[in-house]
């Protein structure tokens, strides 16, 4: 038999044949485990049957042992079924193979080294069928912790870690292929410069941790109000954010950016029993008659130096000549 052994353990049908007991004994003495039931539902853990190499049934025209063993196949089909049986009814036999696909017929009377060596066989098949299996099981596994450490390392080279915001060089990408398209098909985009205001007050009062936590709230109310595939945004570093849209102008993205606004004054930001309160500033562009993409990210920069410099908490779209 090679290196193939007996079974480690196996499911026994529980069955009122006057040969039950003694395969029962036979097992025993084998030395090996078996779960006696009649019904599948009265394992605890259905994973016992992937574990068990056979399972064994003594029926004599009995359809519910057939029953049993199509469950057992339906389940698990690499499971050996072996049908333990006197039986010399055609018939029987071959419902017995059509319905259950019995891999093995095992006479009676019950002899114990034809028992074992059946046993030793349906092992041997079993371990044989599941081996590709389980190699195809440990491949899968590598395969996804790859994929989940290439999205992990896509999400760092694309994403601020504090944030969770898109980081500039994303913004970068992003501004190309809206360029392009802009270019090709004139589909126009927008383009609003954030910051916020006293920020270096925030962090000499209260610490740069509880900085930080206000990056993450401004970050939050952004992320919340996007629309998918239509608006984005960037941590574009430091206290400052973009938000880039496809759909819309640099008038509807003034309104756009005026209820975050809105929003963000009305937030309150809790940090080590203090209560944060915080506005930004905002310039606002479009692509609108530009020759180059980088000329949307001067406009809007220069926009949100006029509301800077004209009192703060406010949004200032560039004017065109």
């Amino acid at each position: 038999m090679g290196h193939y052994k007996l079974p480690e353990q196996i499911i026994l049908y529980r069955s009122e044949h006057p040969s039950q007991e003694k395969l029962r004994t036979i097992l025993n003495n084998l030395q090996i485990p078996f779960y006696e039931i009649q019904y599948l539902a009265e394992l605890k853990d259905l994973s016992v049957i992937e574990k068990s190499s056979c399972v064994l049934a003594i029926i004599d025209g009995e359809m519910k042992g057939i029953e049993f063993l199509r469950s057992v196949m339906h389940y698990h089909p690499w499971t050996q079924r072996m049908l333990v049986t006197s039986s010399a009814d055609i018939r029987f036999l071959e419902q017995a193979i059509n319905k259950a696909h019995v891999n093995y017929l095992l006479p009676l009377p019950l002899n114990e080294e034809t028992v074992k060596m059946y046993l030793t066989k349906a092992n041997k098949r079993f371990q044989n069928l599941i081996r590709p299996i389980s190699k195809l099981d440990a491949l899968s596994s590598v395969t996804s912790n790859l994929l989940q450490e290439n999205e992990r390392m896509r999400l760092a080279a694309s994403t601020d870690p504090l944030t969770k915001l898109l980081n500039r060089r994303s913004m970068n990408l992003l501004m190309e292929n809206l360029w392009h398209q802009y270019i090709t098909a004139n589909v126009v985009f927008s383009f609003a410069m954030l910051d916020i205001d006293h920020f270096k007050n925030v962090n000499d009062r209260y610490g740069h941790e509880a900085g930080d936590r206000v990056l993450q709230a401004l970050a939050k109310v952004l992320l919340n109000n996007l629309r998918e595939e239509q608006d984005f945004a960037f941590r574009y570093g430091g206290e400052e954010f973009v938000l880039i849209s496809n759909t819309m102008c640099a008038e509807k993205m003034y309104h756009y950016v005026s209820r975050l606004l809105n929003i963000v004054r009305k937030m309150v930001i809790r940090f080590d029993g203090q209560q944060i309160k915080i506005t930004f500033s905002a310039g606002v562009s479009d692509i609108k008659g530009l020759e180059a993409p980088q000329m949307v990210i001067h406009q809007a920069d220069m926009a949100l130096y006029q509301a800077k410099n004209s009192g703060r908490n406010r949004i200032v779209v560039f004017k065109k000549e």
